[in-house]
């Protein structure tokens, strides 16, 4: 990252940070747990974020991470009692700590805090482990450096910290997954077969024959499971002819352009190639995935190896013809059923006479003979030879 913009983004999340006051704690906590990406155990709130006297705030399984948080104005001031206190707070709740965090949401004074961690480094008790003593400023560095590419860590932190998801809205990120129409029908099973699948293996392909929803079903997958992966990206398959494309491919994240399989080798991805080009090689795509890193891809072809996407079934057809802007009559449904049985979006026109008739002056159509005969038997005229 250029060092003139890292130096700006730190200071504007630094200024931010303090401002998060009496949530600083959740805030420190997802933070932590974010960067350390270790399972912890958040005791120094309750429920309803009231704190709990007498236990540390976080602590790892172990107990060889602990952190304390404060938002008090003077922490960084005199002596830094509040923070001897936090200290000894730590290793008496915690006596296995190695790792110790004292957090603080203001900006720290340097000279005051050396002075403390020299002090407090030479004590006996502190043989063997190491303190982390961060303010808003060194917090922030640790955004800018290590967490602000994650698209998962800016959701979760952007509620306590806005600045984090303006900067992402205000640089030109591109590649973004789109999100799922309003109009979608969720299918569950098919998400849940996805899930499993990719629990075995790092890529999967969607097959199906055009308009079955394979576009949709990957940016639905996407949109689920946002939380499992810290950068999603999507691709269009006119831009990805072979795999060694990917490394050519731009991409902008956080104001820099990104080099994709670096990424998909370092943080937790989900790529979509969407249509992509039958003879991609996904041996080769499986080679540069990181742990935690899945490829979808969407396309026409099938093999062994490809998910083909099921037909609708009855009910989801039903539901589907029910979004259209025209009731579709049942006894309509259950003829165009018995004839195309699951390709449901290519009778929707057919359920409104108006409609078809306004569609039909448009533009002259040769249909099907299934759509035909649908026709004949809904009393809608048959298109014109």
């Amino acid at each position: 990252m250029n060092p003139k913009r890292r130096t700006a983004l730190i200071s504007r999340l630094a200024n931010g940070i303090g401002y998060i006051a009496t949530d600083f704690e959740r805030f420190g906590g997802l933070f932590v747990q974010a960067l350390l990406e270790l399972p912890l155990d958040h005791r120094g709130l309750n429920l309803i974020g009231y704190p709990v006297a007498g236990v540390v705030d976080t602590t790892n399984g172990d107990g060889k991470v602990v952190v304390e948080y404060s938002d008090r104005k003077d922490y960084f001031s005199g002596d830094m009692d509040k923070a001897r206190g936090d200290l000894a707070h730590a290793l008496g709740g915690a006596p296995r700590a190695e790792k110790i965090f004292l957090l603080s949401g203001q900006p720290s004074r340097p000279q005051i805090a050396q002075d403390f961690e020299r002090a407090v480094l030479g004590l006996p008790e502190m043989a063997g482990r190491t303190l982390y003593l961060w303010g808003a400023v060194e917090i922030a560095t640790q955004l800018v450096d290590h967490l602000i590419l994650s698209d998962a860590v800016v959701r979760k932190l952007s509620p306590y910290l806005p600045d984090l998801e303006r900067i992402r809205e205000e640089e030109a990120a591109s590649r973004m997954v789109p999100e799922p129409l309003a109009s979608w029908l969720p299918r569950d099973e098919i998400d849940a077969a996805i899930a499993e699948r990719l629990k075995h293996i790092p890529v999967l392909a969607i097959g199906g024959v055009g308009g079955l929803g394979k576009t949709a079903t990957a940016q639905a997958f996407a949109h689920r499971h946002q939380d499992e992966y810290e950068v999603r990206i999507w691709l269009d398959g006119d831009e990805i002819r072979r795999v060694d494309d990917l490394q050519a491919v731009p991409l902008l994240r956080a104001g820099e352009s990104r080099n994709i399989v670096g990424l998909m080798q370092t943080l937790r991805c989900l790529l979509v190639i969407d249509d992509a080009p039958a003879n991609l090689d996904m041996m080769a795509l499986e080679r540069i995935c990181g742990k935690g890193t899945h490829v979808l891809l969407t396309r026409r072809s099938t093999d062994a190896h490809t998910f083909n996407l099921p037909m609708l079934d009855r009910s989801q057809s039903w539901a589907l013809l029910g979004l259209a802007p025209v009731k579709c009559p049942e006894a309509v449904f259950d003829t165009i059923w018995r004839t195309v049985k699951g390709q449901a979006p290519a009778p929707i026109p057919l359920c409104s006479t108006s409609r078809h008739r306004r569609l039909r002056r448009r533009r002259s159509i040769r249909r099907p003979r299934a759509s035909r005969r649908v026709a004949r038997s809904t009393s809608l005229p048959p298109p014109s030879r």
